[in-house]
């Protein structure tokens, strides 16, 4: 499933070498992408929330 695979990305590319915490990337396009010294406050709150639709069921959020 490719939500499973964009979360693997993440945590592939994205978790500094330390483990703490996720990164920002300069370029998305290079692997592996250079990471930035920060992460954006919103990255949970967007990404993570869109990335949870996959996995819930059907009925979680019905089509309009």
């Amino acid at each position: 499933m490719w939500g499973w695979e964009i979360f693997q990305a993440f945590e592939k590319y994205t978790v500094p070498g330390d483990g703490e915490g996720h990164s920002s990337l300069n370029h998305v396009n290079k692997i592996p992408p250079p990471r930035r010294d920060n992460m954006e406050s919103s990255w949970p709150a967007i990404a993570l929330e869109y990335l949870c639709l996959p996995f819930s069921p059907t009925d979680f959020a019905p089509a309009r």
